[in-house]
């Protein structure tokens, strides 16, 4: 487990359930009978879609994490790019 931790936190899984969440309060505001087989779809595209602008994110900011964030994982070095 502990050589998943960086695969896991360099998507910032709070991030994740977060898009996650609104992403199911969205559907369920805007359909008035759930398709549970669409929404799951969306809430899982939605959680990789952020989880990959995460990554990219830290790969494209890697020279200010070295300074601003060093705990992340790429920073770190617990993950090369």
């Amino acid at each position: 487990m502990a050589t998943l931790s960086p695969y896991f936190r360099i998507i910032r899984p709070l991030n994740v359930a977060l898009a996650s969440a609104t992403t199911a309060l969205g559907y369920a505001i805007s359909h008035s009978s759930p398709l549970y087989s669409r929404q799951f779809l969306l809430i899982g595209a939605a959680a990789m879609a952020v989880g990959f602008g995460n990554v990219i994110n830290d790969i494209s900011d890697l020279g200010a994490d070295r300074i601003n964030r060093p705990a992340r994982p790429l920073p770190s070095g617990r993950l090369s790019v």
